[in-house]
């Protein structure tokens, strides 16, 4: 029964959603990937805002989450009431709203191969005129069991079903997305560090906390510089495609990059800088994580150099499901090489990630376990930091919420809803009772 009135109420959001777009009548913008869609989106808006009326999907990317985004409805805790509030304010949105952008900017989301929560579903709501496909990585392969390739193709619908008259835009340098490019009927526009793309990333630096890159557009170059801003070198993609985007639409190179360079604003959880207590660094990736999330960051971190001690805090990746244990091992092995010291939370991490580390030589007193977030960063405050130290912390959102330990840690705490993920009245909740 309750299955059948989720899909009534999510016909009738979808109803009054794509009324509203035809009345508006926007250039639709599509965004999927594995990694990195949020801050993508958050790219694109910085640029293309600045010329045109723009409406971007921050807080939603699902069957519900994007109809109820473009009705500009509100749920505080997904109770029964708030579900009747979007029944009743979804027609009067739809029809009497007084709204008007030029474009829309959609992130799509998808975590099963099956309805609604496939790109099957979400292209009945929206139906971009631009798409995007970022990356495909071991992301909620629980669902689809194991296979990366199938996640590929679903998330490939975006730009495989678009018609002749779209532009379809892909990173290049990701062979899964690259097999897609004979299915595609769109014009398609490429990106990627490879000499055989469209919009190319050249360079990538980062010195003293400051990073750097360089792209190129046939014979010229253009350089994003940030200050005080760490950014992976998996963030090329992402700039990449925010540029080559906004310069399709009519926004030149280099008034977009100076709008990145000026304007851009990470998404809290995503490899925000933190100052930390004791005049440490924080390093806050705790809004989701993946393998290749891992990776990326572990990356970056290896090549920071720092003055303290260089602590992870690293939390479950969680719906990986026959992948669990070997992608656990993988960060274990990786971790082992680049901290000196390691708090792992969650039963993933103390299964599989922990024996992982100590096969590898790491010293098992350098190693502490907890099930749950909270206190983490007290014990860590009180009982291993010291100046200069640099703090990694990263996990997945489900049972994890690494943001509780950043919160213990930060200098700042006055800006704690400015500054963290989660930080709604919904998640304040749901962590309460889950700590509980």
């Amino acid at each position: 029964m309750k299955k059948i009135i989720s899909k009534i109420i999510l016909l009738y959001l979808r109803f009054f959603a794509k009324f509203k777009l035809k009345r508006i009548n926007p250039v639709i913008i599509g965004v999927t990937g594995s990694v990195g869609k949020s801050s993508l989106i958050s790219a694109l808006h910085t640029i293309i805002s600045s010329k045109y009326e723009t409406k971007t999907t921050f807080k939603g990317n699902s069957e519900s989450g994007i109809p109820l985004e473009i009705l500009n409805i509100k749920l505080n805790d997904f109770s029964w009431q708030d579900w009747l509030k979007a029944i009743l304010l979804a027609p009067l949105k739809a029809i009497f709203a007084n709204e008007n952008y030029k474009v829309l900017i959609v992130e799509m989301g998808v975590d099963s191969p099956k309805e609604p929560k496939n790109m099957s579903y979400l292209l009945k709501i929206v139906k971009p005129q631009i798409g995007i496909i970022l990356n495909i990585a071991p992301v909620h392969t629980e669902q689809f069991n194991g296979d990366v390739d199938a996640i590929a193709r679903e998330k490939g619908l975006l730009l495989t079903t678009m018609e002749e008259k779209g532009k379809a835009i892909i990173n290049i340098d990701d062979s899964r997305l690259t097999k897609l490019l004979s299915q595609i009927k769109a014009e398609t526009v490429t990106f990627g560090w490879s000499k055989k793309s469209d919009f190319q990333i050249v360079k990538h630096e980062i010195h003293d906390f400051n990073s750097h890159f360089c792209f190129a557009y046939k014979d010229k170059t253009f350089d994003l510089s940030f200050k005080d801003r760490i950014f992976s070198r998996e963030y090329g993609h992402i700039f990449a495609a925010a540029i080559l985007t906004s310069f399709l639409i009519g926004i030149d190179f280099g008034k977009a990059t100076s709008l990145l360079q000026n304007n851009y604003i990470s998404p809290p959880g995503r490899l925000t800088l933190l100052d930390g207590e004791k005049n440490s660094k924080i390093i806050d990736s705790s809004y989701n994580a993946s393998p290749a999330a891992f990776s990326a960051i572990f990356d970056l971190i290896k090549n920071l150099k720092v003055s303290g001690r260089k602590i992870g805090i690293l939390g479950d990746m969680r719906e990986l499901g026959v992948l669990a244990q070997k992608e656990h091992e993988k960060v274990g092995v990786e971790a082992a090489k680049i901290f000196s010291t390691l708090i792992l939370v969650g039963p993933l991490m103390k299964k599989f990630c922990f024996p992982a580390l100590i096969k590898c030589g790491f010293p098992r007193e350098k190693v502490f376990l907890f099930e749950k977030s909270e206190g983490v960063g007290d014990f860590v405050k009180e009982k291993l930091l010291t100046s200069g130290d640099l703090i990694l912390a990263k996990g997945s959102q489900n049972t994890i919420f690494l943001e509780q330990a950043v919160y213990e840690l930060m200098k700042e705490k006055e800006k704690v809803s400015k500054l963290l993920c989660r930080q709604s009245d919904y998640w304040r909740k749901t962590r309460k009772r889950f700590f509980s």
